[in-house]
């Protein structure tokens, strides 16, 4: 039996038998009438280059609601993020869009929806993708999703284990049972002036003293790991007490004009645990007034077993870019994470010597030396360190038994 349907969805059928004798129990059946609306793409990932920005996606080749779909008529609709329709028609899973480079960095996003006939799918949000470059100053908090997704990571080793962000709203790197870690996130463009030197600061974190990481942090230009070719800071143990930041730190110093990119390289035994980048910075260009870092540093406990340290350096009369230093210079000394043990201004090229005597412990404390202009330009902190307390006494050697 064949009849026209002018309702489009799903109908219900009713089949029931009879004869002379009586009718057999109805039969119950349903089906889709009409075309089905497609289901929505999936796997949609934007990208960028120096002049376009591509979208891809899966090709769609089922209906979501069981209705007929002959794939080969299903099309594609590209949507800005605000939901304006760029490109419809579209009968491939990919699109193209050429840009011109914007004056900053930008983060863009693309939608795309599958159509067939009059039915079209729930459109799909594509991630961020950044365009055009920062300027300094920058402060890139890594707790931030968008600011995650402008980010390239590359998982060199390729054993899934690389950096993601979590639910929790931070950018880790997860452990890998088997392998050293080896693997990037990388920043996006930022914009450096040749014969400029700026001060780059990073915080990470571990999952705790007993899971130590390790990192290395490179530079050049490009979202490779070939292309990180200037070491910033050598290979680092992290291992942070008590869930506080590890601060690192180096110059910027680029021989041309141009945009580089940052990788923070996770390089961790097998079997650690999450360390996280919590933050970064790059300073403005530093002025001829902002000082070089303090000069023959040196840290002592007491000889004789106190609970105290001496601290020595050397305040600078270069500047960064080694014009000679005039004003006062600021100087912080902290010993540990946070605990600010002097701050004082001082001359140029002043000597300074600081008992801490404020421990209750025996440890190995770490003293960094901030110094700092008028201006707030910085100089790259200085760290030192030096065991504080009794030390154990040395074993016994020629030890005789005599009667």
């Amino acid at each position: 039996i064949s009849k026209e349907i002018a309702t489009q969805g799903v109908v219900k059928f009713v089949a029931v038998v009879s004869n002379s004798e009586g009718a057999a129990p109805a039969v119950n059946a349903e089906c889709f009438i009409g075309k089905g609306t497609p289901k929505a793409p999936a796997n949609v990932k934007l990208s960028a280059t120096d002049t376009e920005v591509n979208l891809t996606w899966d090709a769609v080749t089922e209906s979501a609601d069981g209705g007929y779909m002959d794939s080969a008529g299903v099309t594609y609709t590209i949507t800005d993020a605000q939901g304006t329709v760029l490109a419809e028609g579209i009968t491939g899973n990919s699109w193209s869009s050429a840009y011109t480079q914007p004056d900053n960095f930008t983060l863009v996003k693309y939608g795309v929806r599958s159509v067939y006939g009059d039915n079209a799918s729930a459109t799909v949000s594509s991630n961020a993708c950044g365009i055009g470059a920062y300027s300094t100053p920058l402060a890139m908090d890594m707790n931030n999703r968008d600011n995650f997704d402008s980010h390239t990571v590359v998982n060199a080793n390729n054993d899934g284990s690389t950096w993601t962000f979590v639910n929790a709203g931070r950018t880790r790197y997860t452990y890998s049972d088997a392998n050293q870690a080896d693997d990037w996130i990388i920043s996006p463009n930022i914009r450096l002036e040749a014969g400029k030197v700026y001060l780059y600061k990073a915080e990470v974190l571990n999952q705790g003293a007993a899971y130590p990481e390790r990192i290395e942090i490179k530079m050049g230009q490009g979202v490779t790991a070939e292309a990180m070719t200037t070491t910033l800071v050598e290979p680092t143990v992290v291992s942070c007490y008590s869930y506080q930041n590890l601060e690192v730190s180096s110059y910027l110093r680029p021989e041309a004009d141009g945009t580089y990119n940052i990788g923070v390289h996770a390089i961790s035994d097998p079997n650690s645990y999450y360390l996280y980048l919590v933050k970064y910075s790059v300073s403005a260009a530093l002025s001829a007034a902002a000082p070089a870092p303090a000069e023959n540093v040196s840290a002592e406990g007491d000889p004789t077993g106190l609970y105290k340290a001496v601290v020595k350096f050397s305040v600078p009369t270069k500047s960064v870019t080694g014009a000679g230093l005039t004003g006062d210079v600021n100087v912080k000394i902290i010993r540990g994470y946070d605990t600010v043990i002097k701050e004082q201004s001082v001359a140029p090229g002043t000597s300074v010597e600081l008992t801490d005597d404020t421990m209750t412990s025996t440890d190995t404390y770490t003293y960094t030396i901030k110094l700092s202009n008028a201006d707030g330009e910085e100089a790259l902190p200085v760290k030192v360190s030096a065991f504080v307390g009794p030390k154990d006494p040395a074993a016994l050697t020629n030890v005789k038994l005599t009667q």
